[in-house]
């Protein structure tokens, strides 16, 4: 058996191609093991820009459509108009289908999840479209209502007028016939009591009205209500400026008129500018303050004196001007009650209107419906004159279909507004968490491919370094038993051959044991020197044979060597193109095919490097490029979300100044009605005045009579006189004293009956007066009150709009942070990216330093491939 394997194993060739075998081995098995690494890595790269980086994208998409959904639900909310919800409608409509279309591109179960949520924003859209077309609708029913309140009102106010001329006509025609018999002690009260007193109550009046204006003034954003509470206030200020000389004539006056004027230097310059300063808001209360009391102190001593003066007049004329005073002055009383009552109506109303809660507007429907019933008690005052104004009136406040009914639809279409963009902000920002939740998966994904990727980028390096080690531990090896079993037997042959060519032709011995070639050659060396002697002719020929073979043998030899040099110096394109002899032919066949299949193995490793490469830096530049973006965006949404937050705080502040404007409107408004009040008191003056006339009527009655009587008793006493003649002389004396005191008390009672007459004048001026100064109330007493609609209104919208943008900003911030955070992640998958490039640059640099030929090297730089002779 040991003589079978040494003769299979014995040959040159076996021996060759056992060394051949190996390196074939040894380059197989790195080839096979670069291809496998790089197939693992190639697929990997394929999940890495096919898959991963498309969800990314998918997921950027989906969070765009989910923001522009949420700007859509805003600029919903802050639509004003019906017009406005109409194209708000398409932009709905253009959103949602984006969010669908977005929710589409998300595979799995991820899709319907999506799908359920955006079903949810859809509904909580419509319902926000829905509840915002019924609140429009519904402010336009109240548009109509209000308006039919102003229409209805201003035709009661004319037919109030109306009656109130006659009633007015009435009084004068009545005072004329009952106003011949006050004394003229009525003209002096009138002049200068009643007179001063009346100026008085309109100065303080003025002053109320430049108080109201002051303040409103300076809160209003209006151009219309800024010029017509610029016009009151003008007008104002002239007639007190002309009051105030008037004041200065009246000597019962103890006025400090220098104060007054003060003040109303300082109504002057807080009615000039568009806003009030808080020192100048003290400014404007302090004078008020100090020209009421000033003020309250001079109508309280007026209105003492008028009293006092009053009482002392009073006289026979009290029963004569009660009856026209039960009559048409309680009349004249009657309108003024009904025109509060109208007042009252419409406060009531336009409180329901300015009411922000449905629970609140409820309860003061019961304020509304007493000012109804109050209405209804006086519909047939004037003989049912004003009965159809104000059924039509007492019709708004119908708790089923006024104006009740219209704000609680309102109330509750804005509460239902604001549920429906809750619910579908609270949706769209479970979209986006959604979408922030797969974006980071994706990531996560990403860079665990990534590191993945690395570690098989390092464990096929330390492969490689393997396998290169074990080649070239295989051609060492090959290089040794070459020498061992090949050369060093040829050698030992070559130097007996040359010894028996020399001519010594000593024994052949130390080949005994080996077989192949060698063994043959030692042999027939033996033989050959066993019949050298015989055939000495042939022996040039038989040395000559054996020369050539030599010579093929050493040029087999040599060129091997030579490739094997040039290949452990790691050029790939050598190859063995000299032909050998028959026996070396297949040796240079097997040499050449072992260094192509090398040569194409590391062709492959070094394709597959470069294309690693390439990802990663194409990766890298997206990343870069989203991180860009990403940075972009938060820097808008950072910049939007302060500019919010600072048109937040302006519309606070300009709320509470609203807030505070309407406050001193009340208090304006509160200020006439005071003012109402003092006129009444006047009323009732007047009408003590007329009892102390109805007094001094009686007083002259009995001064007639007594003057009548003491005549007849001087008559009498003449006669008496006459008939006694010189006896009754100093009797007649007295009797012509008396006739001369009956004489002057008749002249006193005619005085007194021209001083009652000039009193009569005096007392019709007195109620021209009263009737300028109820007008002057009303018309003061209604622009307070639209004064305080305005600002009502305007304060109650500033109040909805600070709150608005109070939630847009806790949106943007919102949205803001998410965006800082993908910011982050991709900055992190860049650097990622950017390890694996390096990576992959350095595998192609350690492989870049075997040489190819250009068609195996690809897109490698070329090489020159050498061939070897």
């Amino acid at each position: 058996m040991l003589a079978i394997f040494r003769r299979l194993t014995g040959g040159i060739g076996t021996k060759i191609t056992f060394v051949l075998l190996a390196i074939s081995l040894a380059a197989g098995f790195g080839g096979t093991t670069a291809l496998m690494v790089f197939d693992k890595i190639s697929g990997e790269m394929d999940t890495l820009t096919g898959d991963m980086l498309n969800q990314v994208q998918r997921s950027a998409i989906l969070m765009q459509a989910a923001n522009g959904t949420r700007d859509v639900v805003t600029r919903t909310l802050l639509v004003q108009t019906e017009d406005q919800l109409a194209e708000q409608r398409s932009a709905i409509a253009k959103a949602l289908e984006f969010l669908d279309e977005s929710v589409r591109q998300v595979p799995g179960e991820t899709r319907q999840e999506l799908r359920a949520a955006t079903s949810d924003v859809r509904l909580a859209l419509e319902q926000l479209s829905g509840s915002r077309a019924e609140e429009f609708r519904q402010e336009r029913e109240i548009s109509l209502l209000i308006g039919q309140l102003q229409s209805r009102s201003e035709a009661l106010q004319g037919k109030l007028a109306e009656l109130a001329d006659d009633a007015y006509f009435n009084l004068v025609m009545g005072g004329e016939e009952t106003i011949e018999v006050v004394d003229r002690t009525l003209a002096a009260l009138v002049d200068s009591e009643f007179a001063a007193l009346q100026a008085v109550l309109t100065t303080r009046a003025d002053l109320n009205l430049l108080t109201g204006v002051a303040l409103a003034s300076s809160g209003s954003a209006r151009e219309g209500t800024g010029a017509i509470l610029a016009d009151l206030g003008k007008g104002a200020a002239d007639r007190l400026e002309a009051r105030l000389v008037e004041l200065e004539g009246f000597e019962t006056i103890s006025l400090d008129t220098d104060r007054l004027r003060e003040a109303l230097q300082v109504f002057r310059q807080a009615s000039g500018g568009r806003g009030l300063s808080a020192t100048m808001r003290d400014r404007v209360l302090s004078a008020r303050q100090e020209t009421d009391v000033e003020l309250s102190s001079a109508v309280d001593d007026l209105y003492f004196e008028l009293t006092i003066a009053a009482e002392d007049a009073a006289g026979t004329n009290r029963d004569t001007i009660q009856g026209l005073m039960d009559t048409e002055f309680g009349f004249l009383m009657q309108l003024l009650t009904l025109n509060s009552a109208v007042s009252a109506f419409s406060s009531a109303a336009i409180e329901i209107v300015s009411g922000t809660d449905p629970e609140a507007v409820s309860s003061d429907a019961a304020a509304l419906i007493g000012a109804a019933g109050r209405l209804q008690a006086l519909r047939d005052l004037g003989n049912g004159k004003v009965a159809e104004e104000l059924d039509g009136l007492t019709a708004l406040a119908d708790p089923s279909g006024g104006l009740v009914a219209a704000q609680v639809a309102v109330l509750r279409a804005q509460e239902r507004a604001a549920a429906a963009s809750d619910a579908a902000v609270d949706k769209v920002q479970a979209i986006v968490d959604r979408a922030a939740a797969l974006t980071a998966q994706s990531e996560e994904e990403i860079r665990a491919l990534a590191s993945g990727i690395s570690a098989e980028v390092s464990a096929a390096s330390s492969r490689m370094r393997e396998v290169a080690m074990i080649v070239v531990a295989v051609l060492v090896a090959s290089f040794f038993l070459t020498w061992l079993f090949i050369l060093r037997p040829l050698w030992r042959v070559s130097g007996t051959t040359e010894r028996l060519a020399s001519g010594n032709l000593s024994p052949v011995t130390g080949f005994e044991h080996m077989e192949g070639e060698v063994g043959r050659i030692a042999r027939a060396l033996a033989i050959f020197r066993d019949g050298l002697v015989e055939r000495q002719e042939v022996a040039k020929a038989a040395e000559a044979e054996r020369e050539a073979h030599r010579a093929a043998q050493e040029a087999a030899v040599a060129s091997l060597a030579k490739a094997l040099e040039r290949l452990s110096a790691g050029d790939l394109t050598v190859r063995i193109t000299t032909p050998m002899s028959a026996g070396y032919e297949k040796l240079r066949t097997d040499f050449n095919q072992a260094m192509e299949t090398l040569e194409v193995s590391i062709s492959t490793l070094s394709q597959n490097g470069q294309s690693i490469a390439a990802a990663s830096a194409e990766i890298s530049n997206v990343s870069r490029e989203l991180a860009s973006r990403s940075e972009q965006t938060a820097g808008t949404l950072a910049g939007t979300a302060t500019a919010i937050d600072r048109l937040s705080n302006s519309i606070s502040e300009t709320a509470r100044a609203s807030g505070e404007a309407r406050d001193a409107v009340g208090h304006a408004c509160r200020r006439a009605d005071d003012s109402v009040t003092v006129v009444r008191r006047t009323i009732e003056a007047m009408e003590g005045v007329k009892d102390s006339a109805s007094k001094i009527e009686q007083i002259i009655d009995l001064m007639e009579g007594i003057t009548f009587q003491t005549s007849l008793l001087a008559l009498n006493a003449g006669v008496e006189a006459a008939r006694a003649g010189e006896a009754g002389r100093g009797f007649a004396v007295v009797a012509s004293e008396v006739r001369a005191l009956a004489q002057r008390s008749k002249d006193a009672a005619d005085e007194i009956t021209g001083l009652v007459q000039a009193s009569r004048k005096q007392v019709d001026q007195g109620f021209e007066l009263v009737n300028s100064t109820r007008e002057t109330i009303d018309e003061i007493s209604t622009s307070i009150l639209n004064a305080s609609g305005l600002m009502s209104n305007i304060s109650d919208q500033v109040v909805e709009q600070s709150s608005s943008l109070t939630e847009i900003n806790g949106s943007m911030s919102s949205l803001d942070e998410a965006t800082m955070k993908n910011t982050a992640m991709l900055e992190e998958v860049s650097s990622a990216n950017v390890s694996l490039s390096e990576e992959a640059q350095g595998m192609s640099v350690a492989i870049g330093q075997f040489r190819l030929t250009d068609a195996a090297a690809g897109a490698a730089p070329p090489q020159a491939r050498r061939d070897v002779a």
